[in-house]
């Protein structure tokens, strides 16, 4: 069955038609942009899985038995829940009718159970509440695996990938934010979204360096000057494009106290800028340079096989090929048939 179909009969056949008028509502309008994907995505849980009064209690079942609706309601709830989003009227009769203050119990075990639905380019395009994943990992900032998603005619399917081998007994682990983040951005994030404080080894050694770290650069220009360091430490070889070893294995804790400027939040949103940049502009120096202290980055920040380091390593490999063309000289051999030169 097609995706469109089954999400018709599921859900959309009964919020359709009074989907738009509630999305105009005051109510709606005025809620901030998170409240409002909160409202929506509550609104479809309800309508899909607690649309009919008749199901089945969930201490009746077996555990075996458990639904993706019931695993979801043994989920530990947000330690501060908040307040209930707008929701449509017939949301709200549809919790009235099943009882037990259903609304509030989903809303505090939801919001601390989404997962971003990301593309094959990692762009996040969706967010889900996924209770079997849920239920089965905990987060790292230094995790053992990864959720990937495909998708197909059902819709999207979560897989979760080990990034690499591990001995029997380890913990599988998956990041519920981007490690690439700050320490305080991601515990900040972790304390109001999921409710819990990070532990990891990772947060151990970034809260150890954190009064370390200098303050911004007064010109984001003044980074330059770290790369070269930077890139000797990572690849061995300082400006190093090609090798035929595979990329290093690296981790941050490596990283020596005079690099330390370059974890400053500042720094990898304006070093991935001026990669792109320099790669639209065509500017093939600067973008490689960019690009390979970028690589060097995310080998240090993120585990090894992390999806984001081959998708740069893919566009990086694309500016190094522009960059070797746009330096060649070769003439073409260009010969046509008589009939076509006539």
């Amino acid at each position: 069955m097609h995706a469109s179909t089954r999400a018709w009969n599921a859900h959309h056949r009964k919020l359709c038609k009074i989907l738009p008028g509630f999305m105009a509502s005051r109510a709606f309008q005025s809620s901030p942009m998170h409240i409002q994907l909160e409202s929506l995505l509550l609104s479809r849980l309800v309508v899909e899985h607690f649309s009919s009064p008749n199901i089945e209690p969930l201490g009746e079942r077996d555990e075996g038995k458990l639904t993706d609706r019931d695993i979801l309601l043994t989920l530990l709830p947000h330690p501060r829940p908040p307040a209930l989003p707008p929701l449509p009227p017939i949301v709200v009769g549809m919790c009235q009718s099943f009882g037990h203050d259903l609304a509030r119990r989903l809303v505090s075990r939801s919001i601390n159970n989404h997962w971003v639905v990301y593309s094959s380019n990692l762009k996040p395009i969706a967010h889900a509440v996924v209770p079997q994943a849920s239920r089965c990992f905990n987060h790292s900032c230094q995790p053992s695996a990864i959720q990937v998603y495909n998708f197909d005619s059902i819709g999207p399917l979560m897989e979760v990938r080990a990034l690499n081998d591990m001995e029997s007994g380890t913990e599988i682990t998956v990041p519920y934010l981007d490690p690439a983040h700050p320490y305080s951005v991601r515990q900040d994030a972790l304390r109001s979204t999921y409710g819990f404080t990070c532990t990891c080894s990772r947060c151990l050694f970034d809260s150890s360096i954190a009064s370390s770290i200098p303050p911004t650069p007064p010109n984001s220009s003044d980074y330059l000057r770290f790369h070269g360091s930077l890139v000797d430490l990572v690849f061995g070889v300082a400006n190093s494009l090609a090798s035929e070893t595979l990329i290093p294995s690296m981790s941050i804790d490596r990283l020596p106290p005079d690099l330390y400027v370059l974890l400053n939040r500042s720094h990898l949103p304006y070093l991935s800028a001026r990669f792109s940049d320099a790669s639209h502009d065509g500017i093939h120096p600067m973008a490689s340079d960019a690009g390979l202290a970028l690589l060097a980055m995310y080998l240090i920040i993120y585990p090894s096989h992390y999806p984001l380091t081959g998708l740069h390593s893919l566009e990086l490999a694309k500016v190094l090929i522009s960059r070797f063309l746009s330096t060649c000289r070769f003439a073409l051999p260009c010969s046509l048939p008589k009939d076509r030169m006539e």
